[in-house]
């Protein structure tokens, strides 16, 4: 009998994450959280149907082409079909196959999995782990049977950034020996639609009061940079009258932009657009800064302060100032889902 897979998925509003297991080496990937309806179908050249998925009798499409996308920041999103369609997406970019038995691991945010009390929010979690176990399958042609992507024979729901800390804890997957605390560690985990800080004290304990969740993320940032860049290219003489969504995703992701210009050479102009975020950017992060302080007035106390998720990359020049009053650490935007597999190495 195989021996079952352990992969976790950070699935959050935004981007998911991906880390999962090659031999000792932890790979990740991620892919935007972009989802339609089957009226978004697309094919390949070769007549098959490209990124569609069913479940519970209902096929969506994943990708981020899609037109009218299907708007997930609600509650209830960790329970969702499009949830579970968009995981097992990830399962399929990280090569599993029809058949093999997955191990997964999902996340919430910190004040979604805890109650204020510090108790487990026992319904949510049950509700987007029990969600996990639920079949999707893979439609690939209009006249062949739907293949069922994996069967995920355990599901297991982690907090945001309290997996961060294992993955800080725990550097080298070979040994899996974890560093010793000193102190606490804060996390702050800027998301796409959240801003979450944790603090794990010594004893792996968490401290409530040092702990919570704000209503900010790249989303927000991203619709501030939308009017913005398209101000900005009208001044630049591009003839637009409003900034694509694939543009907006460009700029996010390379700090510049591509517009077709004959005058240009090879026919490309390259237009750089890191004013612009920044700008867009400044107000989100002013106000996740003030959040982090009022919870976290003495950040000397700490071990360490860890900025983790996207938005930490994405908004990094504007934390320089806590890189060098706080020795704030800027980790990369797998943090969460590394640590939520070696935690499931571990249990």
């Amino acid at each position: 009998m195989k021996k079952p897979v352990n992969i976790a998925v950070d699935n959050g509003y935004y981007d998911h994450k991906v880390a999962y297991w090659e031999g000792d080496e932890i790979k990740t990937l991620k892919y935007p959280v972009i989802v339609g309806s089957e009226q978004e179908a697309l094919s390949t050249m070769d007549g098959k149907i490209a990124n569609m998925y069913e479940s519970d009798g209902v096929r969506l499409v994943v990708d981020p082409s899609v037109m009218n996308k299907i708007s997930l920041r609600f509650a209830e999103y960790g329970a969702s079909r499009e949830n579970r369609v968009l995981v097992n997406y990830g399962l399929v970019q990280a090569g599993v196959h029809a058949g093999q038995d997955i191990h997964l691991t999902t996340a919430l945010p910190v004040r979604d999995f805890y109650n204020a009390d510090g108790s487990l929010n026992k319904p949510l979690i049950e509700a987007q782990r029990k969600n996990m176990l639920e079949p999707v399958y893979r439609v690939v042609s209009r006249n062949e049977k739907p293949e069922r992507v994996a069967s995920v024979t355990k599901s297991r729901v982690l907090s945001e950034g309290v997996a961060a800390v294992i993955d800080y804890l725990v550097p080298n997957t070979q040994t899996g020996k974890a560093r010793k605390m000193r102190a606490p560690v804060a996390v702050l985990d800027f998301g796409g639609s959240t801003f979450d800080i944790v603090t794990v004290m010594p004893n792996l304990n968490i401290r409530q009061s040092s702990s919570d969740t704000l209503r900010r993320g790249t989303y927000d940032i991203r619709k501030n940079f939308k009017p913005l860049l398209s101000d900005y290219l009208k001044e630049q003489g591009v003839k637009m009258k409003e900034a694509p969504d694939w543009m907006i995703t460009e700029g996010f992701q390379e700090g510049k932009i591509q517009i077709a210009d004959n005058d240009a050479p090879d026919g490309i102009r390259v237009i750089d657009v890191t004013s612009v975020i920044k700008e867009a950017a400044e107000p989100i992060v002013n106000e996740v800064k003030l959040f982090a302080q009022n919870l976290l007035p003495n950040m000397a106390e700490y071990e360490a302060v860890l900025l983790v998720g996207g938005g930490g990359l994405l908004c990094k020049p504007l934390f320089q100032d806590w890189e060098e009053e706080f020795g704030l650490s800027i980790r990369d935007e797998f943090a969460n889902a590394k640590g939520m597999l070696k935690i499931g190495q571990l249990l």
